[in-house]
């Protein structure tokens, strides 16, 4: 399992016909994935991503998400690898900019990504690497640096 939570927090200043917009703007994203193992050595993996309602001094943009599903399972003592992958099952990574100033302009653009897909995949791995990279050795007076 592997979350990631970040918070973001801007005060942008933008000129837009002789006024000054610096409208502060919170948001939050969270994402991560989950895999379980399977029988007969089937991996399931779900992964999901999530941005809040944030913005800049122009614009509101709304929450946007997206979840996708895969299928893997490994063949020929792990040489050979097939998946199957759903990007974005319930097609929501859209995304709509709402003009904060409707004095100025009614404005709303929305905008669809077109994630919404199915792949497949193959792969096969003709052997092991046996190139070992060049290990570099600290010295005495960068270990005390902290390097």
């Amino acid at each position: 399992m592997n979350n990631t939570v970040r918070g973001n927090y801007s005060k942008e200043q933008r000129p837009y016909h002789g006024t000054t917009y610096a409208i502060p703007v919170f948001d939050y994203t969270i994402s991560g994935s989950q895999v379980f193992t399977l029988p007969k050595a089937v991996t399931f993996d779900i992964s999901y991503f999530y941005r809040s309602l944030c913005g800049n001094g122009l614009y509101i943009i709304s929450p946007m998400s997206s979840v996708d599903l895969s299928l893997q399972k490994s063949w020929i003592r792990g040489k050979l690898n097939t998946k199957f992958t759903y990007y974005d099952i319930f097609d929501t990574y859209k995304v709509k900019y709402t003009f904060r100033e409707k004095s100025i302009i009614n404005n709303v653009l929305n905008h669809w990504f077109g994630n919404r897909r199915a792949a497949i995949s193959l792969s096969y791995s003709f052997g092991t690497s046996t190139h070992k990279g060049k290990q570099r050795r600290n010295s005495e007076e960068e270990g005390r640096a902290g390097m």
